[in-house]
């Protein structure tokens, strides 16, 4: 566990792979990452998009992840959906038009039950959405998170997107006191 092992940069990289390089390495330049329909991403190793996704979970400086229209898979989603469970300052994530399945789809929801950061999700136009046989679950956990006052994710059934909606309702009518900055690090340190 604890830190990750970073990959050096090298003169050769583009700015997408700086960018990646430098969130997993907690660099404090990097605050927000947009990528929409680069088509540069296909020819950036699988390892280096999943480091991206882990090293999430340790940045505390990243607020806006959008990766959209860039095929990502279930790999990604599922790495985001774990570093999501401890990481505490990222608000905003759209992954839109990418290539998740039911099974990241629904990990990552679980992971946002414990998430007490993120304000805006969209995961809307996968390869499919969520099955009927596991949207209870997607909501159940959706429904526990507090922070979060907008969430786009596709299910089958109307009455689970009714539930979401109604859930998003009462966070923002009531939103959440967020501790300050410095107990939230000091509680991720001593966690870690």
């Amino acid at each position: 566990q604890g830190w990750p092992v970073l990959r050096r940069l090298s003169v050769s990289d583009n700015d997408l792979v700086t960018s990646m390089t430098k969130v997993s390495g907690n660099d404090p330049s990097v605050t927000c990452i947009n990528i929409d329909g680069d088509i540069r991403m296909q020819h950036i190793r699988p390892e280096i998009i999943t480091s991206l996704a882990e090293g999430i979970r340790t940045n505390l400086h990243l607020r806006q992840l959008t990766i959209r229209n860039c095929a990502l898979g279930n790999e990604f989603l599922s790495a985001l959906a774990d570093s999501m469970r401890t990481n505490f300052m990222l608000e905003h994530v759209d992954l839109s038009h990418n290539a998740f399945t039911n099974d990241s789809l629904v990990d990552f929801c679980l992971s946002l039950a414990e998430n007490e950061s993120l304000k805006t999700v969209k995961l809307t136009n996968q390869h499919s959405p969520i099955f009927t046989l596991r949207e209870d679950m997607a909501v159940e956990a959706l429904q526990q998170n507090t922070t979060l006052t907008e969430c786009q994710v596709e299910f089958q059934t109307a009455s689970c997107n009714g539930a979401v909606t109604q859930e998003l309702e009462r966070n923002r009518k009531a939103p959440k006191q967020i501790d300050d900055y410095g107990q939230r690090l000091l509680a991720f340190l001593e966690q870690e």
